[in-house]
């Protein structure tokens, strides 16, 4: 999918947005190449009516080269 974005679509950016709970997705998604942008506190409302941290991951046009040449490696 990241190739399709930025060597088709020729995004400058991609961002994703996983549950700050899951702790576990986002080591998974540093692991492959994202970098942490910020946290915007309670900004998505449960349906218990709590509210949670929305945690915000991108990847830029110029990162995606090298991190596309450690996958091919991997």
């Amino acid at each position: 999918m990241l190739d399709y974005l930025f060597e088709v679509k020729h995004l400058h950016r991609v961002t994703i947005d996983p549950d700050v709970r899951n702790a576990r997705a986002v080591r998974a998604y540093e692991k492959s190449g994202f970098r942490i942008d910020g946290i915007l506190r309670h900004n998505e409302k449960r349906d218990d009516g709590t509210y949670a941290d929305t945690q915000y991951l991108s990847l830029l046009e110029d990162e995606w080269p090298e991190v596309k040449q450690r996958w091919l490696n991997a």
